[in-house]
């Protein structure tokens, strides 16, 4: 096989850093592109996994030629971006297509070689360009799906309508109807990945309103419950920024955390996976002391835990609020109540 040709096979997965104004950052990348390169006067195969800007391969072919190499002949360079979800790499990665763009045959060789026999699947080949936008329009696709649903799920809640009905009803059996759940959205990718449109795109709003929707959702959630009642003891469930995870990057549930905590109340925090320094250990706890409990991640303990139980731990007129719908059919729900109604 080609790959077993050239055993300097590098492969980088360093994360694309944005500035102030969220333009990409280069510098650590060339340099480790660059230290590559300088380690051994044999070719070496360079392939990339991060999520870059559209256009990255070619300022990197252009650092590769200015260090006096020629890719395709002293360096074998390819795009292979990883489309794995965080948390499932052993079960998704020997599943999805291998995505691979290269400036030349032998590159491709290389890289669809070793793909196809460390992971056994299947290589879709293109050019550096297609295979970064392929991978930049993967993530925006879900995230502008993600913006949509909330903002429709604002919409029905607003109206009295349980979005999770109204899914329910859409996407049941009708074909032509594909709408995501709603639910908070980020993380390290999905949150930038739009920027590195937004420097090119002809009409950038679409890429900004889902970025707006998405982050903007705890702000807009808190609002509506404080025009409910005064809130006084919050429990958060769940800090990471999705489930069955504890990466807490650019989690909205830190962002609710520090909304809740700038308006001085006392907040109850839980989380299984997520080491806080001030957290609760104990889920029963969290949710006996609360009076207002916010659902921020869907972790498979908390969708465990019944309606009855969760009724029977609550104190009389706990507020859930909860955009995930794991208890409830609406986003806003009363257990226990005595005198209040939503």
């Amino acid at each position: 096989m080609v790959c077993r040709n050239y055993s300097n096979i590098f492969i980088i997965t360093i994360g694309t850093q944005l500035n102030e104004q969220f333009i990409p950052i280069y510098a650590n990348l060339l340099e480790i592109i660059s230290s590559i390169i300088n380690l051994s006067n044999k070719p070496v195969s360079i392939f990339l996994r991060s999520t870059i800007e559209p256009g990255t391969s070619k300022i990197i072919s252009n650092h590769i030629n200015k260090l006096g190499k020629e890719i395709g002949k002293d360096v074998f360079y390819a795009y292979c971006p990883e489309r794995i979800l965080e948390g499932k790499a052993f079960e998704e990665l020997g599943k999805i297509p291998q995505i691979i763009g290269a400036f030349d045959d032998i590159s491709i060789k290389i890289a669809s070689n070793l793909f196809s026999e460390v992971l056994g699947v299947r290589c879709i080949i293109g050019k550096p360009i297609e295979a970064e936008y392929a991978k930049i329009f993967n993530n925006m696709y879900r995230y502008i799906n993600f913006a949509l649903a909330n903002e429709f799920m604002c919409l029905a809640e607003k109206n009295y309508a349980s979005m999770k009905k109204v899914l329910e009803m859409c996407n049941t059996e009708y074909p032509r109807s594909c709408l995501s759940n709603p639910g908070y959205a980020s993380g390290p990718c999905l949150f930038k990945d739009g920027f590195f449109l937004t420097n090119e795109l002809p009409f950038i709003e679409l890429v900004h309103t889902s970025w707006k929707i998405n982050e903007s959702l705890p702000h807009y959630i808190l609002t509506e419950v404080e025009k409910i009642r005064t809130m006084k003891n919050v429990t958060i469930l769940g800090l990471s920024f999705k489930e069955g995870s504890d990466d807490i990057r650019n989690s909205l549930g830190i962002k609710m955390l520090n909304l809740l905590k700038n308006r001085g109340l006392n907040v109850t925090i839980h989380d299984p996976f997520v080491k806080y320094l001030d957290k609760t250990e104990e889920l029963k706890t969290a949710i006996q002391d609360a009076t207002e409990l916010f659902v921020m991640v869907p972790h498979k303990e908390y969708k465990e835990l019944s309606k009855n139980t969760l009724t029977t731990l609550s104190q009389e007129d706990l507020l859930v609020v909860d955009p995930w719908y794991i208890w409830n059919d609406n986003l806003f729900t009363l257990l226990n109540p005595t005198r209040h109604k939503i």
